[in-house]
């Protein structure tokens, strides 16, 4: 039988843009609920037709795999906005409102924020995979070879949990998040 690790469920959630400034477009967002026993219980994903035309080749297309005919296809930010609330008012939580998470929360919430969406937020990921990596000595260097917060992919290195192939896309990432997530909360508590 499972054991509880959490007290309620939470999410982990992930956007991708058209770059990676304050005013860079939503283009893709999706989240992953993870049950008190650690498991991905629900999911959403969803594409957001942009509201500038975005060039062709608009280099963040080229990195997260997203076809400029998909984006035209894709409901606007309003439609998708309701969808994404309802779906996070229907997760079960003893309180007010489910704690939300992602790797690079500070992005994430800046673009949501941006787009008039708030949400309660935990801790970032990458803040506690970061302090799982200083407690062992093992954070990556810089060009200058100063120690530095991880990336996603150094995360899942450090974790030992494969990259995903489809990685930045929303969902993969908001998945393999929630893996890292898991592990980075498992071994800070050995550490403690």
């Amino acid at each position: 039988m499972p054991v509880q690790i959490f007290s309620e469920p939470f999410v982990v959630l992930d956007t991708e843009t058209s770059g990676v400034y304050n005013s860079s477009q939503l283009l893709e967002i999706a989240a992953v609920c993870v049950d008190e026993w650690g498991r991905i219980r629900s999911r959403f994903s969803s594409l957001v037709r942009p509201q500038k035309t975005l060039s062709a080749n608009c280099e963040a297309l080229a990195v997260n795999k997203i076809r400029l005919e998909d984006l035209n296809l894709a409901p606007e930010w309003d439609t998708v906005r309701v969808y994404f609330d309802t779906w996070l008012r229907a997760i079960p939580t003893k309180s007010a409102e489910v704690i939300s998470t992602a790797f690079n929360a500070s992005f994430d919430k800046r673009i949501l924020d941006r787009h008039e969406f708030s949400l309660n937020w935990g801790t970032c990921v990458r803040k506690m995979s970061n302090q799982c990596m200083k407690a062992q000595n093992k954070q990556p260097l810089n060009k200058k070879g100063i120690r530095r917060a991880p990336s996603l992919e150094e995360a899942c290195l450090f974790f030992h949990i494969p990259y995903p192939k489809d990685a930045h896309r929303a969902l993969a990432d908001a998945e393999v998040t929630a893996k890292v997530a898991l592990a980075a909360y498992k071994n800070h508590l050995l550490l403690a």
